[in-house]
């Protein structure tokens, strides 16, 4: 008895929540965008800016890079001879 009660607890639980995400995409679908000249340019203007951010990360990264290739470097070329002779 509780098992069946669990299964159609289940059931209708996950029919009502099919039921609203349907219901949340046509809502969605049918909203037309709101976004005019200015709200084209305000977002034009965020990217450029989040582009011009990423191209700096880029550059920081990769000059932790080759500090970090240069660091590798010169570890391994000072404990080559040591493990050559040892």
């Amino acid at each position: 008895m509780e098992f069946a009660l669990m299964v159609i607890l289940m059931g209708c639980t996950t029919a009502v929540a099919i039921t609203g995400m349907i219901v949340w995409a046509f809502r969605n679908r049918q909203r037309p965008s709101a976004l005019g000249d200015a709200g084209v340019q305000r977002l034009s203007a965020q990217l450029d800016a989040m582009q011009q951010q990423i191209d700096a990360m880029h550059v920081e990264v990769e000059r932790v890079s080759e500090g970090q290739r240069f660091t590798t470097r010169v570890l391994t070329e000072r404990t080559a001879p040591e493990r050559i002779g040892g």
